[in-house]
């Protein structure tokens, strides 16, 4: 993750992103008859058969006696030296039999020892990329199915088109460059494309994009390059309206956390600073590393000097960060509090689902498969099967005309379909899973039997925090004072069109 913020801040020309999210590019998986020249080898056979011609001797059976071979030996040479137009026939002779002479082709193979390639056919498959409208390698091991992709729930890239591809956008040509991986059609010349006779939707997944909002530019990156060809094309449809960055993608700026109102001020302004440190921290050590990877490219001196002065004074504003973030910490800790990391927060839901006794309370607001999988499903499931009341609330306004509202509302029914469909399998009480599309909320907030609550930026339900190549900085304070937790619960909920009072007991 930091390593691609890296690469993208060298294509903003030094400016820091701003969002990133995962994408999808479509595609067409097409299965084209093609017509390709083909090097032919000859066997053994049909080369003794091509220098008998050569020293004149006439017919099949002298052939065969020639080399001590019965007749029959020698058919299927000959049928494919007539195929190959090596050779042709005479008219037949009284005695029986017909004259065999070598054509044009053939003395040129017996001349060169050499045979000319020769026309085949033979069904090529390749994918077709509709955001760059080109045809490009088939993608094996990381193009997603239809049913995958809606299982991903992934933001797809538009295509250039609203058709399918077609015979007519392509050529041979073309064709060839795309098959060249391909050990058939390796170093072969492509005559004509014969005829498109599969064509099904697959999509290429994931790709990360990158945006810098006051450049209002992108960058398309997979497996840590950047893809031109694709960037240079979303670019064009930024700049002209035909793309629009997607709801749920990231925001990689520094945003003070959400605080409930009863939260001491002490431990509000520690984790506040906390959130802000390690967004920072992230920042200075990519650029650390950036300016190390440069220090052995220089060859100027007064360059190598200035960057390992900046190295150094980076060096030393991490130190201070990582000191600073360290007493935040224990100040945090020290006020009945915690701090949560990116990748601690997976682990950190289930514990809740598993240890609940009353009532979970989840705000989130994006819902998607990838993380709300069947096992995590399951432990929803369990949770209410032991009479916990789980809600859920999700939601956030999306931009008019954004064409990711129909795909975060797909996402969102998928998820409740799963997850109602768990609750039933366990034979739980289907009322004490409460689902809630409250009004635009970018909250982040999980409450635990009031016993527990946290809040901060990490999005619960859409984001599993796995320490991968899309990991990102996410925090979340843990709260436990009682009335802190109360007032975070009420928070919330206030957005809750069934919710009710909680009973004190």
């Amino acid at each position: 993750m930091d390593n691609l913020l890296s690469l993208a801040q060298q294509e903003f020309d030094g400016a820091e992103a701003t969002h990133l999210f995962e994408a999808a590019i479509p595609l067409a998986f097409l299965d084209i008859l093609v017509e390709a020249l083909e090097t032919q080898k000859l066997n053994s056979f049909e080369s003794y058969f091509l220098h008998a011609l050569d020293k004149h001797v006439r017919t099949l059976s002298e052939i065969a006696w020639l080399y001590g071979l019965e007749e029959r030996d020698l058919y299927a040479s000959g049928a494919n030296l007539l195929r190959y137009g090596y050779i042709w026939e005479g008219a037949p002779k009284p005695e029986g039999g017909r004259p065999l002479f070598l054509t044009e082709k053939g003395e040129h193979v017996v001349r060169t020892q050499k045979t000319p390639p020769v026309p085949v056919r033979r069904n090529a498959h390749l994918h077709f990329n509709l955001l760059t409208w080109s045809a490009t390698p088939l993608e094996k091991q990381c193009a997603l199915s239809a049913d995958q992709m809606t299982a991903e729930g992934l933001c797809i890239l538009p295509a250039q088109r609203p058709e399918q591809p077609t015979l007519v956008d392509l050529t041979p040509e073309k064709i060839t460059v795309a098959l060249h991986e391909v050990p058939f059609f390796n170093n072969k010349r492509i005559l004509a494309l014969l005829a498109l006779e599969r064509s099904r939707a697959e999509y290429l997944a994931p790709v990360q994009v990158v945006y810098q909002s006051e450049q209002r530019r992108l960058a398309v990156f997979r497996r840590g390059l950047v893809l031109r060809n694709e960037t240079d094309v979303l670019q064009r449809f930024l700049e002209t309206g035909k793309f629009h960055l997607p709801d749920d993608a990231i925001s990689l700026t520094p945003q003070p956390p959400l605080m409930s109102l009863s939260l001491p001020e002490p431990l509000a302004a520690a984790a506040s600073r906390l959130s802000t440190n390690e967004t920072t921290k992230r920042r200075v050590d990519v650029e650390l590393q950036e300016q190390k990877n440069q220090l052995g490219t220089t060859q100027s001196e007064q360059e190598r000097v200035q960057m390992e002065r900046r190295i150094r004074d980076l060096e030393a504003a991490l130190h201070t960060l990582q000191a600073e973030s360290g007493t935040l910490r224990r100040r945090i800790e020290q006020q009945q509090g915690a701090f949560l990391k990116t990748e601690e927060h997976r682990a950190f839901l289930e514990q809740a689902l598993s240890e609940a006794r009353d009532e979970i309370i989840i705000i989130s607001p994006w819902l998607n498969r990838r993380t709300c999988d069947d096992a995590l499903c399951q432990r929803i499931a369990e949770a209410t099967k032991r009479g916990v009341k789980v809600r859920i609330g999700y939601g956030i306004n999306e931009q008019p005309g954004s064409p990711d509202a129909g795909r975060n509302r797909s996402n969102a029914q998928r998820v409740i379909r799963a997850l109602q469909e768990a609750v039933a399998q366990a034979r739980a009480a289907p009322e004490l899973l409460d689902i809630q599309r409250v009004s635009d909320t970018h909250e982040k907030i999980l409450v635990c039997d009031r016993h527990y609550g946290t809040l901060g930026s990490f999005n619960w339900l859409s984001y599993r925090g796995e320490l991968d190549r899309q990991y990102r900085s996410e925090t979340s304070t843990v709260l436990r004072d009682p009335q802190t937790v109360e007032e975070l619960a009420r928070i919330a909920l206030s957005g809750w069109p069934t919710a009710r009072p909680r009973e004190q007991t």
